[in-house]
């Protein structure tokens, strides 16, 4: 069952990747393993608190 802490917790972090996406721009070779990385980063922290708490 997924509780409003749960749904805030993607939300933010969709708001956060929305920002960072913004900001970064499209990604370009240079960038690209910092971008996907840093999209891996988001959503292994949403699952590590979806676990643990």
């Amino acid at each position: 069952m997924i509780d409003c802490y749960q749904i805030f917790l993607f939300t933010m972090a969709g708001i956060a990747l929305f920002f960072y996406i913004q900001h970064a721009g499209k990604p370009t070779k240079r960038n690209k393993w910092k971008f996907f990385v840093v999209v891996f980063l988001f959503f292994l922290l949403n699952y590590l608190f979806l676990i643990f708490i």
